[in-house]
């Protein structure tokens, strides 16, 4: 073969290697794509279990019972008509 043909075809490999692994399409491309790919999967799963964890926190409020007495107890310091309420000062730190 002579020269012309062997550099016109290294030049040629080249540049399908430059496409292979550097492209649009390449495969660098494609593993950053993938890794996006696998965040947005794991986000979702994450937010889809807050959204059951919700939802049964919901259901169990409808249904009333201790899971209502519990969050009014401890975010609205509700009290039984029966109940008193003492609330004490912090410790002060000992030197």
């Amino acid at each position: 073969m002579s020269l012309w043909v062997r550099l016109i075809l290294v030049v040629l490999l080249a540049l399908l290697q430059y496409q292979l692994w550097l492209g649009r399409d390449g495969l660098l491309h494609r593993q950053r794509l993938d890794a996006r790919l696998n965040e947005i999967i794991q986000r979702n799963e994450a937010l889809a279990a807050r959204n059951a964890a919700a939802a049964a926190e919901i259901e169990e409020l409808k249904n009333g019972g201790e899971a209502l007495e519990a969050v009014a107890r401890g975010s609205l310091n509700y009290l039984r008509p029966d109940e008193v309420l003492l609330t004490l000062p912090p410790r002060a730190a000992t030197p």
